[in-house]
């Protein structure tokens, strides 16, 4: 599983519509194809969240896929807000196992992982003080952006 097959399985029903066989394509792939049709799951239907959480959700497993080769206790404990004592109790709770990978959660144990976290708190990642750049490299203060327009050692307008 990745960020886009669970972000997928959890909005919609996905289902092989029709096989198509790699000799129908020129030149022929390694592999067979398939169409498949997806089926928008109903917004309203019990078990979905609220939007808040659902943004927790995939701030959740994006953090997990970040480092998808790691362990889950790993990867989640270096890039989410929240202490390792409250990540070794979540996947306890949800009955994940802290060595798994995140390619091998299903959406349910996303769910239950974020259940069991609670609230992740808002994404810190490359905020820092005023003086210091933003996410985007532009400067978050009008004063920062005046001492980088002008040259070293020359005062700004």
């Amino acid at each position: 599983m990745s960020y886009l097959s669970a972000f997928v399985q959890y909005h919609a029903a996905a289902r092989i519509a029709l096989l198509v066989p790699r000799e129908a394509f020129e030149p022929a792939p390694a592999v067979d194809s398939a169409v498949i049709v997806l089926e928008p799951r109903d917004r309203a239907a019990s078990g979905r969240l609220s939007a808040e959480r659902e943004d927790e959700l995939w701030r959740l497993v994006q953090a997990a896929f970040r480092e998808r080769r790691k362990m889950i206790h790993n990867v989640l404990s270096r890039q989410l807000p929240i202490d390792r004592s409250r990540l070794d109790a979540a996947l306890g709770a949800a009955r994940i196992a802290p060595d798994r990978r995140p390619q091998t959660l299903a959406v349910d144990e996303w769910l239950a992982l974020l259940a069991a976290i609670g609230p992740i708190g808002p994404d810190r990642r490359g905020r820092g003080s005023s003086s210091e750049p933003s996410v985007l490299g532009e400067p978050d203060a009008p004063e920062a952006a005046a001492e980088e327009a002008t040259e070293p050692g020359v005062a700004p307008p």
